[in-house]
């Protein structure tokens, strides 16, 4: 026990006795000599009185009593209720009656929240708190905050260790001395432990479509051979073995298929498959249930459109039948009802154009499709075929500009060389909408496609005919002079078409070349004539004959015979502005401008991620292709051995174009189609490359659970810029936004319940468009049943009772000491008595009896 004064400088009020005495001889001289004197003693203790209150002593004196905290786990983890056995109270501490200090114990259940004080352990009641986590810090800062200022407080703590909530409880336990009783985990030795460490399921799927599932499972033991039950939509579907020799995290693979969980449901764009993954653990191989089973949802989204543009029914049907396999969804159009506004073609995700020549699509149509690849981003697979690419005439055409190649052939390409007669209506009839100029267009179309190989004539109707070129080699020269030619050509008189066929026939009759071809072009009903039997005479001759019928005018059906009898083909247009490139599509098909036919051996150059699992080293040959050219910048995967492109793609604007110079009919790629088995797969995987993202916007959005807490992010790359902050609804509810929390990355969080679905809808504004992004999931168990994190927990919690010179698994009796005297170490509090207050009340006391002295 120590005695002291707070403020001494007080004392120097005793020098006030000098005054008092002066006082007395002046003031008390009619007073008797005894009072005189009583009230000098009086007054004189007076004022040493008030001068110790104002000096503060104070008496100090060390106490060891303790006031202890027993605090208790009581959580799912620990075993719940069960976790100790309250009724044995000789487990725990209690203050010893025979001990000299007035030492106390409280006795305190907690989980996720804190329960009630009991004076005795028998009357702990652990149902009093949520037992579905532990909460440390919440269990520290309450114990801490009952002792007593006259009691030293401590804290043991009987846990698991494991606390999955609130903050680190370091930090509410500095001013108290902190002792853990341990409870032997789940997953110690001689105690195996065996749970559920993730499940990786695909968060979006077709219907239909077979996925996998990877299951990951951790052990503590080796305990042998366990069982892992797969269910869809509450159904067993698989039972798969998993064998541990030793401690660790192994892994297994399902593959299911997914269905919806309501059969029948009318929308499936909100329908889900949930899996439901099981341990099937014997008691030697598990010590807690709550982990052993996970629930994953995966969104089933309606499938990917595709529009494939077709010339005849029977390739459209081929393609949806290999791309159902790819759960992707096909409407087919003829070229003629292409969309002519990107706008409509936008719900696509891609188009397939295959050998369709340029003259059957409208220039607006082709505007359209260049917009939707080059500004929109529209996917674009374009296949070739004897009328398409180089052949089709797509020469500088603005689909063409999105190609990766050039239709070109190279110059150094040999082929056969072409005698070919161009007949032209030039009769009256040809004025009207300016077709006679059209017609001198057409020609010089025709003209610029063939080579100084192909031998060419023009040769003009109306009543009589007559040669406008004659036929000769088409040198750079001869066609400068045709060209001279043509832009003399005007329009007069009638229709006589017969004697023209005869008289370029027999032209052709005479002329020395590998193939002759004759094209005849009318827009009006010519004189009678036997036009049947002159065009059979013209094919067995080995002259081939094709039609084109201008206008409305035109004798459609008598051109069409004529062209089935001379082995040619048959046009209607009725768009005088398509005829230019009409007449230059067949004489490039005419001519075989182009086309190579043949065994043609493949060679790879590069790939695409879809590829990586394809063996291309026994890969069929093609029958043949159509010539290309490279544009700089593409990006070729095969090729022929002469380095033309077989497949090749770049991106044009924000679009992915693939062109595919060989066939997708049952010609050039028979090879592939019958003896390739992974012919479908092939086609799959290259529509999913071009295939347009259901967002350009390069963001990337996922969740995760934190116990309680689901929590979103979503990962902006440095390139991408937000408009505004991004928002997400949970289960439909009001919108809320994300925060910026660290560079590049959003994120927020929300209170949940475990085995509840919640569904996930995030969309985002970004400089490069609108970002949607959609999940399902199901909290299944927190980290208050893992093992790994109740380690981890627990080493913490040893550097808590370290630093707090605490105790590990104490025995109840050294919590207490029955000893007389302190031990050495024992913690204490300063206890102090101020004793200013016991003066200040005496020095009251003495001015009362100062004035009845002085007035008696």
């Amino acid at each position: 026990m120590t005695l002291f004064l707070q403020q001494p400088f007080w004392l120097i009020f005793v020098l006030g006795l000098i005054p008092v005495f002066l006082y007395w001889r002046r003031g008390l001289t009619h007073h008797a000599t005894w009072r005189k004197g009583v009230l000098l003693l009086v007054e004189t203790a007076l004022l040493l009185a008030l001068t110790m209150a104002l000096t503060q002593p104070v008496v100090t004196w060390k106490n060891f009593a303790k006031y202890v905290v027993c605090a208790f786990d009581v959580s799912g983890s620990a075993g719940g209720k069960n976790a100790w056995n309250f009724q044995n109270a000789e487990e725990f501490p209690a203050p010893l009656k025979e001990a000299k200090s007035k030492d106390r114990c409280v006795y305190l259940p907690f989980a996720k929240s804190v329960g009630t004080v009991r004076p005795t352990v028998g009357e702990v009641n652990a149902e009093d708190c949520d037992n579905g986590a532990t909460n440390l810090a919440a269990v520290v800062t309450s114990a801490v905050a009952l002792a007593p200022e006259d009691h030293v407080p401590e804290v043991v703590l009987y846990t698991d260790g494991t606390y999955n909530q609130g903050m680190e409880p370091s930090c509410a336990a500095r001013n108290v001395r902190f002792s853990i009783v341990q409870k032997k985990p789940a997953g110690s030795n001689g105690n195996p432990e065996t749970w559920l460490e993730r499940v990786e399921a695909p968060v979006a799927a077709y219907s239909g479509e077979v996925v996998p599932l990877d299951v990951f499972v951790h052990t503590t033991d080796a305990v042998g051979q366990i069982q892992i039950e797969l269910q869809r939509n509450g159904s067993v579907l698989e039972t798969q073995p998993l064998v541990f020799e030793k401690p660790g995290v192994r892994g297994v693979r399902f593959q299911a298929t997914v269905a919806p969980k309501t059969e029948g449901s009318g929308d499936s764009a909100h329908a889900i498959t949930q899996w439901d993954i099981r341990l099937k653990l014997t008691e030697a191989q598990n010590q807690q249930t709550e982990n052993d089973a996970v629930s994953v949802v995966t969104r089933i989204v309606p499938p990917r459109r595709i529009l494939v543009v077709e010339r005849d029914s029977s390739l459209g049907a081929r393609v949806a039948d290999v791309m159902k396999r790819e759960f992707i969804e096909v409407e087919t159009c003829s070229p003629e009802q292409i969309p002519t506004d990107a706008e409509t073609l936008r719900k696509y995700g891609l188009l397939i154009m295959t050998n369709i020549p340029s003259f059957r699509i409208s220039p607006e149509s082709m505007n359209a499709v260049e917009k939707y690849v080059h500004d929109f981003g529209g996917g674009l697979i374009f296949i070739g075929g004897d009328q398409s690419f180089t052949t089709g005439g797509y020469k500088g055409t603005p689909i063409e500009n999105i190609l990766p190649v050039y239709c070109d052939e190279k110059k150094e390409t040999q082929r056969q060389g072409l005698g070919l007669v161009l007949v032209v209506d030039r009769s009256e009839s040809m004025k009207q909408g300016d077709a006679i100029g059209l017609a001198r267009e057409a020609v010089k179309r025709a003209l610029k496609v063939l080579g100084p190989q192909d031998q060419v004539g023009v040769l003009v109707f109306a009543d009589t005919s007559g040669w406008l070129v004659p036929i000769r080699p088409l040198t750079d020269q001869n066609r400068d002079a045709a060209f001279a030619s043509l832009d003399k050509l005007t329009a007069l008189s009638v229709t006589n078409m017969a004697p023209a066929m005869e008289k370029a026939y027999r032209a052709l009759l005479e002329l020395s070349a590998e193939r002759k071809h004759l094209i005849v072009m009318t827009d009006g009903v010519s004189n009678p004539g036997e036009f049947g039997a002159l065009a059979q005479k013209i094919h067995a001759d080995g002259i081939t004959i094709s039609t084109i019928a201008l206008g409305k005018e035109a004798e459609p059906n008598v051109l069409a015979d004529i062209a089935k009898i001379g082995h040619g083909n048959a046009y209607v247009c009725t768009d005088p502005e398509s005829m230019p490139q009409i007449f230059a599509a067949e004489t490039a098909l005419a001519a075989q401008v182009g086309i190579v036919e043949g065994q043609t051996p493949i060679r790879q150059i590069s790939s695409i991620p879809g590829f990586l699992n394809f063996d291309f080293t026994k890969l069929p040959p093609l029958l043949g292709y159509i010539q290309t050219q490279a544009k700089p910048g593409s990006r070729v995967i095969f090729e022929s051995p002469s380095g033309d492109p077989l497949l090749c793609w770049w991106k044009a604007g924000r679009g992915k174009v693939v062109a595919f110079t060989s066939d997708m009919e049952s010609h050039w790629v028979e090879t592939w189609s019958r003896g390739w088995d992974d012919f479908a797969r092939f086609w799959g995987r290259l529509v999913s490359h071009a295939m347009q993202p259901a967002s350009n916007v390069q963001l990337n959005a996922r969740y995760e659970f934190q116990d309680e807490w689901l929590c979103l992010m979503l990962d902006v790359p440095p390139e991408e810029t937000l408009r505004k902050a991004p928002e997400w609804t949970l289960n439909g509810e009001k919108a809320e936004p994300l925060r910026h929390v660290a560079p590049g990355l959003w994120a927020s969080r929300e209170k949940i319940d475990l085995h509840r679905q919640y569904d996930i809808h995030l969309q985002a504004d970004a400089e490069s468009g609108a970002f949607e992004w959609d999940a399902v999931t199901v909290p299944t168990f927190t980290n208050e049943y893992r093992p790994d994190r109740q380690q981890e927990a627990m080493t913490a919690l040893n550097q808590i009772v370290k630093e707090t010179e605490g105790k590990v698994n104490p025995k109840p009796a050294e919590i207490f000491t029955a000893a007389k005297e302190p031990q050495e170490g024992q913690l204490f509090v300063l206890q102090t008595l101020p004793f200013w207050r016991w003066f200040l009340g005496l020095a009251m006391v003495l001015w009362m009896v100062s004035l009845g002295l002085r007035r008696a």
